[in-house]
């Protein structure tokens, strides 16, 4: 026969009851919770550098702090520089800005990006043109009327040797004159026949860009001092300088200066001795550090590199099929293997 329960024991029962179906409740309300975190949680994809890049023409300082490699302080010289140049126009530009070095600079530049098209970049620059009482882009009368002239033409120097061997043609011919009795027409005909002859040709002296420095670079007709610093910004972040022609990547450098520095400058033997992208050693941090590779094709390069094995020459590289294939190509002369 069942015992009965007495009215303790039933209010008992009741209590424990209760107990276990609020703790399924509890245990149900967590389940639920965790799967909509999945849901709307960010993928692996989504938190690597460069998913969600920052406008630099729009965003404050707060919102670059989400940049990995700025800090407050840069942050603030980021906008400050911004709001001096009225508005950036590319990324190589935070190349300017104090603190800002160039490895740190790649790490950024996976994460940023600028858009001319925006009302915030048109204010900008309507800002900067006001505050420079109209003149484009903030520059002075001399440099609006003369900026297109070169600031170390190689002709005024030739004229200068023209004139120079005049002048002491011109010496040579009065002392002869004065000793051997020459007339004056004789001398003012030889005179003028050393006018007329050409300047001797200047041998021109070709700087290595690869190990040049500052002071070298300034020497050169179409070089200042800003361009130079560019230079050697920009070869720190390639490893060195394969050809003459990659000068135009530089910010700042027109394609009507780098025909004129040509002539000047030559890569020379040293880019052989100067360090590469050994492939198959280098860590993601030191291939990314690379402004043609770059940290995303970096860890792609490395998880391929881990799951077949070293790569042998090109043709395995080409077979990391989700990097471009002509980032190889440009990346060909920094390779080893």
């Amino acid at each position: 026969m069942v015992k009965q329960l007495n009215s303790a024991q039933k209010r008992g029962l009741l209590i424990v009851m209760g107990g276990l179906i609020l703790l399924a409740g509890w245990r149900w309300r967590a389940s639920q919770r965790d799967a909509a975190s999945d849901l709307t949680s960010p993928t692996a994809d989504q938190t690597t550098p460069g998913f969600s890049k920052i406008e630099l023409n729009t965003a404050d300082s707060t919102a670059l702090l989400q940049v990995k490699g700025i800090g407050p302080a840069s942050a603030r010289r980021i906008v400050r520089y911004r709001n001096l140049i009225g508005g950036y126009s590319s990324t190589d530009q935070l190349l300017k800005v104090w603190g800002i070095t160039p490895e740190n600079f790649v790490r950024i530049e996976e994460q940023v990006y600028v858009d001319t098209t925006t009302a915030a970049f048109a204010a900008l620059r309507k800002a900067k043109h006001d505050a420079s009482g109209g003149r484009s882009n903030g520059r002075n009368h001399y440099q609006n009327n003369y900026a297109h002239q070169p600031r170390y033409s190689e002709q005024p120097r030739r004229e200068w040797q023209h004139s120079s061997a005049a002048t002491s043609a011109t010496s040579a011919s009065s002392a002869s004159a004065m000793t051997t009795g020459q007339s004056a027409m004789q001398v003012a005909q030889e005179v003028a026949s050393a006018a007329a002859a050409p300047a001797p040709s200047r041998s021109k002296r070709q700087l290595d860009l690869n190990t040049a420095d500052s002071l070298d670079l300034v020497m050169i007709s179409g070089i200042g001092a800003g361009t130079a610093r560019n230079i050697l910004k920009y070869r720190s972040l390639i490893y060195f300088f394969d050809s003459v022609d990659q000068l135009a990547e530089v910010w700042g450098i027109r394609p009507e200066n780098l025909e004129r520095m040509k002539p000047y400058l030559t890569v020379g033997e040293s880019r052989h001795a100067m360090p590469h992208l050994k492939i198959n050693e280098m860590t993601v941090d030191e291939l990314g550090r690379h402004k043609y590779l770059g940290w995303k094709d970096a860890k792609i390069v490395v998880a391929y590199r881990e799951m077949h094995g070293k790569f042998a020459d090109m043709d395995a590289l080409l077979k990391v099929q989700v990097v471009d294939p002509a980032k190889w190509e440009k990346l060909k002369p920094y390779l080893v293997f």
